[in-house]
């Protein structure tokens, strides 16, 4: 071999030799998200935290969990419930134990892998009774971003929801077998949303009709097109509907209540109409809402008396008006103030004598709220009462069956990243029962 070929050579050893020190580019895996939703009272001894963690990729992380403890911020080092880590997107459930009453708890949830751990925010509660909720089985709809109504027929619930201007499917919620139904999407000429939707009794049985509420039509100005007409329904037969008799004013949205056999439904307009559902056989015009309108209205009954609260959806004046109505003497009377953080978008509903209001959305900050206010109607008072620990907290779903609320569904509202409003659809349900859980 000669000289050239031997330098040639130990070139050639040289050049593989570097490339074999050269240390290859480290590809650090993204950590996931992870959130605390809320964690609430179970039994004497135990709670339920909950909390959300968006994937990345396989590798990210081991595991994810919950960490608790009697001081602000919480590690690793303290109480946890861990979760073998698996690819996907949760909404996941973890028991906190040994907890003792009266005690105030802080906790938020992690992420770890080999080399680090994430944190989420930290959220507190105390360990306290009555011990009010019970998470139930989620609904599988459609991932379609439309607000969901519902009724109590017949001890079930049903909840529909437009899925476009022509379809509306149904869901029938079981509390004795704790199961969700598919039912029949609705036979309707045409899909609309933001109805009314009413259960009277009428001839020995329950009655179900669906009043109201609008339609898109990208060529008026308004592009909302408000309904009168008013369908009334065989939900747990087929979903076909007939016709009734259209409701004697429009051209809103209509929030209502039910008194015996009786419905009351008033338009959420400067207009304030206001008439009386007979027996689910006609309509009988009322004397108008007194009280203001800044956007909207909720309402509930309790006993013989109904209740309408005014949900301001400006700045320039607070969600606090509050009005009963007396159906024997057709008068409204102001009652106290609600005295809660301002706010939009709550949910409203009566069940053992007392009314509740909260949720929501607040109006100085981009954050959905989850407390309810308690209102006694004998001592005309608030109190707070509960937090609601699902994953919504925006245009809530509540309906009474006997001696519980069954709840939930909505929207989640939170700040994106970006600082603006951010809503995503909310599948949990569950049952409220105010005199608290036997566990």
């Amino acid at each position: 071999m000669n000289n050239l070929s031997i330098l040639l050579t130990f070139f050639c050893f040289l050049l593989l030799a570097v490339g074999a020190c050269q240390k290859k580019e480290e590809v650090i895996p993204t950590m996931p998200q992870v959130d605390i939703i809320s964690a609430f009272s179970l039994n004497q001894t135990a709670a339920l935290a909950r909390g959300t963690l968006s994937e990345v990729s396989k590798s990210a992380a081991e595991e994810y969990g919950i960490v608790w403890g009697t001081s602000p911020e919480p590690d690793m080092s303290g109480s946890k419930k861990p979760v073998p880590y698996t690819v996907g997107v949760y909404t996941f459930s973890l028991p906190l134990e040994d907890l003792i009453i009266g005690l105030t708890y802080y906790v938020r949830a992690y992420v770890r892998n080999n080399s680090q751990t994430a944190y989420s925010k930290t959220i507190s509660f105390v360990h306290q009774g009555p011990f009010v909720w019970r998470l139930l089985p989620s609904v599988s709809w459609s991932d379609r971003q439309h607000t969901a109504y519902s009724t109590a027929v017949n001890g079930g619930v049903f909840v529909i929801r437009p899925l476009n201007q022509i379809d509306t499917e149904v869901w029938l919620y079981i509390p004795r077998s704790d199961t969700w139904f598919k039912r029949d999407n609705l036979n309707t000429p045409s899909s609309r949303y933001d109805p009314l939707l009413i259960t009277l009794n009428k001839f020995g049985g329950e009655a179900t009709f669906i009043a109201g509420g609008y339609q898109i039509n990208e060529n008026v100005p308004e592009r909302n097109v408000y309904l009168r007409d008013c369908f009334g329904f065989d939900l747990y037969g087929n979903g076909k509907g007939w016709d009734y008799f259209d409701f004697p004013f429009g051209n809103s949205l209509l929030t209502h209540f039910v008194i015996d056999n009786r419905a009351y439904a008033l338009s959420m307009n400067t207009r304030r109409d206001f008439a009386e559902f007979l027996n689910g056989v006609i309509w009988n015009v009322k004397k108008p809402f007194p009280g203001n309108f800044l956007g909207r209205y909720v309402s509930f009954s309790v006993g013989t008396k109904g209740y309408v609260l005014v949900e301001s959806t400006g700045t320039t004046a607070p969600t606090k008006d509050f009005y009963e109505y007396d159906p024997d003497t057709d008068t409204w009377t102001k009652k106290a103030d609600f005295p809660g953080r301002d706010r939009m978008n709550g949910v409203a509903f009566a069940v053992d004598g007392k009314g509740y209001y909260g949720a929501g959305q607040a109006k100085d900050a981009i954050e959905g709220l989850r407390d309810l206010w308690q209102y006694d109607p004998k001592e005309d008072t608030w109190k707070k009462f509960a937090d609601f620990p699902g994953v919504g907290n925006v245009r809530l779903i509540a309906n009474t069956i006997e001696d519980k609320v069954y709840m939930g569904l909505g929207f989640g509202l939170e700040a994106s990243t970006a600082g603006a409003e951010q809503y995503s659809r909310a599948y949990d349900y569950w049952e409220f029962s105010p005199k608290g859980n036997i566990q």
